[in-house]
């Protein structure tokens, strides 16, 4: 039995020696994988797609991408709502083109006009098919469903003097709640906008995106979302961003002669909030891909709807989003915080909290 052990322990030792060689093969064979990437607004009059691949080459990978073109040229790509029919025409962007040479220059992209009549409509599933002219094997395809664009309930417009609508005041100096309903799409984001002139140069202060978010946020709706943002949170965003302008004369286009009008189109529209809707496409892939999520020992999964020949390696998303808009104007508070329009304090308590 000792010399059957010892035997034993010699035939391991030898299997664990020549399983330690450094002769390691890191990649896989060279191949290509394709890659489609596509973003559908309904609100936009174009529509841009990549369509490109991939590579795991055995060579230095810099050298593999000054001298080799990711984009794939003359590919034929359609979109179809199974009724209409558009084809995308080529066209090459320079997006990279350090002094080095270090990434290749050009970029063929495929955009399609999504103009007057050719507009893309809510609530409309879209498939886009990427064919290579002279090849029957080849094909990509993606589906996605637009969403419908959200209707906001506040800030809206409320009833002035005989037939006038006005805009709602909102008071960013305190706790502001935006509610709104859309219970189609999977998820949204919200910004907040305000235009206004420093020394007459129109400029404009963004706040957002929020994080992406499918349920109410800080507070609770039984029929409708709502997103509650924090106290002075966006009116201190606007604040950081005015004091770039020190010295200026900082105005905005709503005073008492124009927040109130018989059209709501002539509403000045410079405080906008933008309600942003994303189908389950979309919102699954900026999740599968966001830091948030994930961290240096987190093994991150690849989330596509991109489908390819049998065999092949597709990546990529073609998923959509609609946006919807809404308008309201500062409270004499928020107007002096911001120094807007030569505002006075409304009362003492006005402040920075």
């Amino acid at each position: 039995m000792r010399v059957f052990g010892r035997g034993m322990v010699w035939l391991i030792s030898i299997l664990i020696l020549a399983g330690c060689t450094t002769d390691f093969d890191l990649t896989a064979p060279e191949k290509d994988i394709w890659v489609v990437y596509g973003i559908l607004n309904p609100g936009d009059s174009v529509q841009y797609v990549r369509v490109y691949k991939g590579f795991l080459p055995e060579s230095d990978a810099f050298e593999y991408a000054r001298d080799s073109s990711m984009s794939l040229p003359g590919m034929l790509v359609t979109l179809t709502d199974g009724i209409r029919t558009w084809e995308a025409e080529q066209v090459d962007s320079v997006l990279k083109q350090p002094e080095d040479g270090t990434f290749y220059p050009y970029q063929t992209l495929y955009r399609f006009n999504t103009s007057g009549n050719d507009e893309l409509e809510l609530d409309t599933e879209y498939e886009l098919e990427v064919t290579q002219p002279g090849n029957d094997t080849f094909s990509l395809r993606a589906s996605t469903l637009t969403p419908d664009a959200a209707r906001i309930f506040s800030p809206t417009t409320t009833p002035g003097q005989g037939r006038d609508r006005c805009l709602q005041q909102v008071n960013l100096e305190s706790d502001f709640t935006l509610t709104f309903n859309n219970e189609q799409a999977t998820a949204y984001e919200i910004r907040v906008y305000l235009d206004y002139f420093a020394d007459e140069v129109q400029q404009e202060a963004v706040f957002g995106p929020t994080t992406l978010f499918v349920d109410d946020v800080r507070c609770n709706q039984v029929s409708n979302f709502c997103y509650r943002f924090g106290t002075q949170e966006i009116l201190r965003s606007f604040s950081r961003q005015l004091s770039d302008h020190e010295g200026a004369e900082l105005t905005y286009g709503v005073d008492d002669d124009t927040r109130c009008a018989s059209d709501v189109a002539d509403l000045p529209r410079v405080l906008r909030f933008e309600v942003t809707s994303m189908d389950a496409q979309l919102y699954n892939y900026r999740q599968v891909n966001s830091a948030q999520v994930s961290n240096i020992n987190t093994v991150r999964p690849e989330y596509t709807n991109v489908e390819g020949p049998e065999g092949s390696i597709t990546l990529g998303i073609l998923g959509s989003y609609s946006t919807a808009f809404s308008y309201g104007r500062l409270s004499e508070c928020s107007e002096y915080l911001l120094n807007l329009n030569g505002t006075e304090s409304p009362n003492g308590a006005c402040s920075f909290q």
